[in-house]
């Protein structure tokens, strides 16, 4: 595939041996000897669309499809236009092919020069192993003061084992990714401890790994057994695990910095307060009638809103629609978290609202409603109604 690449290639065009004893303490069973192949990514090395099909990626068919894929595959060759991007995927959403490539470059993870593109993804994967070795010590982790790190560590530990993505629950029952995981949320929680772990943070981490997986591997959900029939991940995951868990992490580390850009943050996570506050205001312009009907039945902002803050929708929305939102987010860079979400709050509570306002409804109903709506059976084309929406919201109550 010309002017494209596969991040996390087969082969290798320079290495670097890393300490076999730090890649032991990331818990993986390597062969002695392994070199970090997986740090490097040369231009010369773009296995192309075929490769991506073989590995039973969810690929374009239809002929729309293929030419939203053509379209983007233009747009990446030589030195992209990340602007330019950005508007083709608010205009015709991501192909999965390129999704990882795609996310990387929005969040200003990966450069657009090409040339330089191999030499920041080793320096960044490389870096992170350095974190890693600072941090943890074969299954010890350590500290400078060694003040409340088993509490964070089990903190963390805890919330790893409740990560379940929808459709993904055998992938996220894989002990590697459980360590992954773990160390991707204690690393970022020591590196950012004005802040430290928030529950909700691992909801943050999950559509990043699971797209970076599925850039590599292809298929892995639980939908007609992809995980199960997927040996190409089986044979391969501890090979290139390292690399897109050094991904993931510097990517979570951009998006909240920027989230930090626009919204702010105290001990324990996002002052989501203020977000609910903006919310309930932004509802208030557009829809009245339905607020003084949720205030009438005992219904406050914070008892439903919090977790659409904190995790930014994705324990209410299935995990292929929640990364069609997050194509929309990453795309509209700083306000695409801080802002636009808000405006999709809004519609996602329009759209629950003749559940709401029925007559007869109580408390109870409305909480029922509004903690488990029926979003999470949501089609693709229910997802682009919620997006238009939004914008249409955006426009007329900026």
């Amino acid at each position: 595939m010309e002017g494209s690449m596969l991040l996390y290639p087969e082969g290798n065009s320079e290495t670097w041996t890393a300490p076999q004893e730090l890649l032991n303490t990331m818990l993986f069973s390597v062969a002695p000897g392994l070199s970090e192949d997986w740090l490097v990514m040369g231009e010369e090395e773009k296995p192309g669309i075929s490769t991506l099909q073989s590995t039973n990626l969810h690929s374009s068919e239809t002929k729309e499809e293929k030419e939203v894929l053509n379209q983007f595959i233009s747009l990446l060759e030589g030195f992209p236009d990340v602007g330019q991007i950005a508007n083709r995927v608010l205009t015709t959403g991501v192909p999965n092919e390129l999704r990882a490539e795609i996310w990387q470059l929005l969040l200003g993870y990966l450069p657009s020069n090409r040339q330089s593109r191999s030499h920041v993804l080793k320096f960044q994967r490389r870096s992170y192993l350095r974190l890693v070795e600072r941090y943890y010590s074969g299954l010890n982790v350590v500290d400078d003061d060694g003040s409340e790190i088993s509490n964070l560590l089990h903190i963390v530990k805890v919330d790893v084992e409740r990560t379940h993505p929808n459709n993904y629950l055998n992938l996220f029952h894989h002990q590697a990714i459980k360590d992954a995981l773990n160390r991707i949320l204690f690393i970022w929680s020591k590196e950012n401890a004005h802040i430290s772990y928030f529950q909700g943070l691992n909801d943050l981490v999950t559509p990043f790994l699971i797209v970076f997986l599925v850039s590599r591997f292809g298929g892995l959900t639980d939908f007609n057994n992809e995980y199960i029939q997927n040996s190409h991940f089986k044979a391969h995951l501890k090979t290139y695990l390292p690399s897109i868990e050094a991904d993931t992490y510097w990517c979570l580390t951009k998006m909240m910095n920027d989230l930090q850009n626009t919204i702010t943050f105290t001990e324990g996570g996002i002052h989501a307060e203020e977000m609910m506050t903006k919310f309930k205001d932004l509802m208030t312009r557009i829809n009245p009638k339905l607020v003084a009907h949720l205030e009438g039945v005992g219904i406050d902002f914070i008892m439903f809103s919090f977790r659409w803050m904190l995790c930014f929708l994705s324990r209410e929305l299935s995990t292929k629609n929640l990364i069609i939102l997050w194509d929309n987010y990453i795309s509209q860079g700083t306000n695409g978290f801080a802002t636009f979400h808000l405006y999709v709050c809004a519609a996602f509570l329009q759209e629950l609202s003749p559940l709401l306002v029925k007559e007869g409804t109580d408390l109870a109903d409305c909480m029922y409603f509004l903690q488990h709506p029926p979003s999470m059976l949501w089609e693709a084309s229910n997802m682009d109604a919620l997006i238009n929406e939004a914008r249409r919201l955006w426009a007329l109550y900026p």
